[in-house]
Formats: structure tokens, sequence, C-alpha cells
């Protein structure tokens, strides 16, 4: 990241800034790739989508996490609703491809299982 003289950071094409009071506000940025990625999660597998049975509050909270823009937990839900409540909320924005890329993480998960 490129700072002036007085040490303030320059913002380059395709990058952003965190908020104001964010600890890393003044000494780092955000950048856009330029090419697209596939992401790896690491760490343990996703929990399973119970169909029939509703969302379980799990794997709720890792759609809403992974999938829903967010700036602060308060984003994904409000502290009086379940995870499951608040995806179900949320589930009619969703755009078809990432609807496909859930399933898929489901269906992963699930092979795992076997």
């Amino acid at each position: 990241m490129r700072v002036d003289a007085s040490g303030i950071a320059i913002r380059g094409k395709n990058q952003s800034f965190f908020l104001e009071d964010h600890p890393q506000y003044h000494s780092q940025a955000l950048a856009m790739r330029k090419e697209y990625v596939v992401p790896v999660l690491l760490g343990p597998r996703l929990p399973l989508r119970k169909p029939g049975e509703g969302q379980s509050e799990q794997w709720s909270r890792y759609a809403l996490t992974l999938f829903k823009p967010w700036r602060a937990p308060a984003c994904l839900k409000s502290r009086e609703e379940s995870w499951s409540v608040a995806y179900a909320s949320y589930a009619s924005t969703i755009p078809e491809r990432w609807k496909n890329v859930l399933d898929n993480m489901d269906t992963l998960s699930a092979s795992r299982e076997i």
C-alpha cells in the first residue's frame, strides 16, 4: 500500500479502506482480485442441512456468515431471532447461483459422511 509524505495511506485502483473505527483502518486496505478464484474452506466440515426438518441453527449460521454481506454480527441477525429464522428471511434474496453453491456444499458434506 502506498502512503503520502505524511504517512496517510493512498487508495490504489480497485482498493477500499476499512471503516474508520476498524483497528487496521490506517495500515491496511482491501483489494479486489482481477481474476476469479475458488476459495477453499479450511477447518471442520460444514453441518448438513436437514431437509424436511427446517434449517439447523448451525447450518443457518454458516450459510448466513458465508453468503450474506455483513460488517458486524448484528448485520446477520437481530439478537431476538434465531439463526434459522434469520436465514429463512434472507433465503428469498439469495441469487440462484449462490443457492446452487450452497446445495453443492451440502452434497459434499453429505458424501463425506458415507
